[in-house]
């Protein structure tokens, strides 16, 4: 498939493409293949799902990352206030809904008693949810068996995060400084790979491992931790740093990458195999891990190197931050230089170069979790594999935004950028398709249906509501030779123009 030619003073369609290098069309073929599987299982054939629909579902999604709103209702409410005219003309409340809670991520579909026994599918499921109420019982076998499902979408996105890094970015000859630290998929339900971090803004839900190239804040490397599911041996400190740090491409002409990492990362054996992969680093320490191998001096000025007896690979430095607060570094780099930070309304500080690295290049991560708020989804989910998704489309979207500020050097924000995506999706829906189409149905059914009402059926009751001809909505109203639409769709094409034809027969 050829690609298609690309204005290159086009933002909009700039900004696309950098995240279309991420999130590929083969992605898009599987998730909508595996979902409409799902959603003709479910509701018995009557549902499809075209390429038309997952693109208005993903701009009604990244809409609402840009206006936050509280509830899911509120956009699509009779009140001004609250109610998003962009986000109506595209997509009905209850289609949204229907795709959000149908989801699906792999081939195989489940039976009914499988269903049954999963409480993150089940029918009713709204995308929103009390807190206090969320306690499922979901055995880990189960949730084995729905991780598996999401592993190729997370394995997907790694081979294009490696893809760009090693064909676009590494040509430039960028500083090869690389920032690891930790993330957190905000989650309250109860799932076995659940963690708790209380120093988060998120305490609970999915830790997720990145590593990110400092100089462009771009992702290089990420990995969700999934627990009991891998072996002790696995989950060792040690062995996590090694499987981050392997997959990143280093040319062999190059100098020595730098790695930036807090004091979780820095055990001696962890830096003693770093040092052996031909790797420098800058890390703080915990003293007691390094007991047996220096020894703490007994003043502490303003910079001490401390003793080395094991002539080890790294250097550590005591530096004093404040009166009661010291700082232990350990290093590769082997520099003694120092230099000036200018403040404002303060005198400039002096200090090691090690330190004032460490301070730029270790924070690459939460610049990136900062960006990701600016962005993040308001609203709760019950399935995991939603959350899973939606933060997967936040690092393509993140990626996407380092990319096309490499590539054209403007300036922008997060938000823009998103907003520029947004703009890009419009032809893709199904409303920019079917716009003329839609014209003609309207005039069709106006003239020759009479759609009225339907009742409410209970819940123990069969419900024979079929779908919107327009939408493909749950539809409300109805004629006579089963022929449907929905609320919104009515509201917004039939109930006017009945209004402005009987208008005219009156003005007759």
């Amino acid at each position: 498939m050829e690609a298609k030619q690309v204005d290159p003073d086009d933002p909009i369609q700039l900004a696309f493409q950098a995240f279309s290098e991420f999130f590929t069309p083969d992605i898009i073929a599987r998730v909508i293949f595996c979902t409409e599987n799902k959603m003709k299982d479910r509701y018995g054939g009557r549902e499809t799902f075209t390429d038309g629909d997952f693109w208005s579902f993903i701009l009604v999604l990244f809409s609402m990352m840009v206006s936050p709103r509280k509830t899911i209702a509120e956009y699509w409410s009779s009140n001004k206030m609250f109610s998003n005219d962009y986000i109506k003309q595209f997509m009905s409340r209850e289609h949204f809904k229907q795709i959000l809670n149908n989801l699906w991520f792999e081939e195989d579909v489940l039976t009914e008693e499988q269903e049954q026994l999963d409480p993150f599918l089940r029918p009713d499921d709204t995308g929103e949810v009390d807190l206090v109420d969320l306690q499922p019982q979901l055995t880990e076998e189960e949730f084995a068996d729905g991780l598996k499902r999401m592993q190729w979408l997370l394995n997907e996105i790694q081979v294009r995060f490696r893809s760009i890094y090693a064909t676009e970015i590494l040509p430039t000859d960028p500083k090869l400084d690389f920032s690891l630290d930790e993330t957190m998929v905000a989650y309250r339900g109860w799932t076995p790979i659940r963690m708790y971090l209380k120093d988060k803004p998120d305490p609970f839900g999915f830790l997720v491992r990145v590593i990110a190239l400092a100089c462009y804040r771009f992702i290089v490397e990420f990995e969700l931790f999934v627990g009991i599911f891998k072996s002790k041996q696995e989950n060792q400190l040690i062995n996590l740093v090694l499987r981050l740090v392997s997959g990143i491409y280093i040319p062999p002409n190059r100098g020595k990458p730098v790695l930036f990492a807090d004091s979780y990362y820095s055990t001696y054996d962890v830096l003693k195999r770093l040092g052996e992969l031909n790797w420098n680093f800058v890390m703080t320490i915990q003293m007691n891990r390094f007991k047996d191998a220096c020894t703490k001096l007994k003043e502490i000025g303003e910079t001490h190197k401390i003793e080395n007896p094991r002539n080890l690979n790294f250097q550590i430095l005591e530096i004093q931050v404040k009166k009661t607060k010291t700082l232990r570094i350990a290093h590769s780099i082997y520099t003694q230089k120092q230099c000036e930070v200018k403040r404002y309304h303060k005198k400039p500080l002096t200090r090691p170069q090690v330190q004032h690295e460490y301070i730029k290049n270790y924070s690459v991560i939460d610049r990136l979790d900062q960006f990701m708020s600016g962005i993040a989804y308001p609203h709760k989910s019950k399935k995991w594999q939603t959350k899973i998704f939606i933060y997967c489309l936040h690092l393509c979207i993140l990626n996407g935004f380092s990319l096309f500020k490499f590539r054209t050097k403007k300036l922008i924000s997060i938000r823009g950028f998103v907003i520029y995506l947004i703009k890009a999706m419009e032809p893709k829906t199904n409303w920019a398709k079917n716009e003329e189409k839609i014209k003609k149905e309207v005039n069709d059914i106006i003239t020759n249906h009479y759609l009225i009402p339907m009742r409410v059926f209970k819940p123990e009751q069969s419900d024979p509501r079929t779908g919107c001809t327009l939408c493909n909505g749950i539809a409300r109203h109805r004629c006579s030779c089963n022929l449907g639409m929905c609320m919104t769709c009515y509201t917004r094409h039939c109930l006017e123009q009945q209004i402005r034809l009987s208008q005219k027969e009156v003005e007759k």
